[in-house]
């Protein structure tokens, strides 16, 4: 029967919330007496995701997730995934699943890879900003503050071609080059706190890793609350930075 599998690959401390697990995925009532060769493909994929769920995993890979579920068994997969204490990669044809639960967006093409750090609105977003030239494409780490002092060169390379001391009173030009220092150090102090705050998301994506944190539900949540704040506090950092580079241009 349904409860007999699911509570054998259950772990032990969590067999007496079963049952309302079972019900969280549709299964109520004398549903989970129901024997397994009598299951659709919709209940049987209903089953399998409870299963991922239910183990001491923090990671879940997940192809095609919502294929053959109605749109409340879906609604029920999303909200468990949601409160899943881990990391969820997914392929989906979904749109409505894609925007419900990303928060970041893989884009794989031909030879190489990009990650963009927010939600399924946010890249179609980026993507229509790429295509108009209003920004530039997305980077990371090293490579995203590397970026960034690079452009600052070419930004202040062409600024001071463009506006020679002929064209401007002394004055004037001096005030314009406090300006900029000033702006310059303000992406410097920026791009230190977007270096540190990766630096402190890495660390607690790999205390995430811990089985002594994914495999404790309470624990897993709070570590992932607190990434998800140093990943907002990434975006920020980031759009400020946007905002000052856009006054040295």
């Amino acid at each position: 029967t349904i409860i007999d599998y699911v509570e054998a690959r259950a772990p032990t401390e969590l067999i007496p919330k079963i049952r309302d697990m079972l019900g969280a995925f549709l299964f109520r009532g004398d549903d989970v007496f129901k024997t397994l060769d009598v299951l659709s493909g919709g209940e049987k994929s209903r089953i399998a995701l409870l299963l991922l769920l239910l183990s001491a995993n923090n990671l879940l890979v997940l192809d095609e997730p919502t294929n053959h579920l109605d749109m409340h068994s879906k609604d029920v997969l999303m909200n468990a995934l949601k409160d899943f204490g881990g990391t969820v990669i997914f392929v989906s044809h979904d749109r409505g699943f894609i925007e419900g639960l990303a928060t970041r967006v893989l884009e794989l093409t031909p030879g190489r890879h990009r990650i963009f750090p927010g939600d399924y609105v946010y890249y179609q977003e980026r993507l229509e900003a790429e295509a108009n030239g209003t920004v530039g494409e997305p980077a990371s780490g090293a490579a995203n503050t590397a970026l960034k002092t690079e452009q600052l060169s070419k930004t202040s390379e062409a600024a001071n071609s463009g506006k020679s001391a002929a064209q401007l009173s002394r004055e004037e030009n001096k005030r314009i080059q406090a300006e900029r220092r000033k702006a310059e150090r303000e992406v410097q102090r920026i791009e230190a706190e977007i270096e540190a705050a990766e630096a402190e998301k890495s660390a607690l994506e790999a205390k995430l890793s811990n089985p002594d944190v994914y495999s404790n539900g309470a624990k897993a949540k709070q570590v992932q609350s607190e990434i998800d704040a140093v990943s907002k506090k990434l975006d920020g950092l980031n759009s400020d930075w946007e905002t000052v580079m856009e006054k040295l241009g």
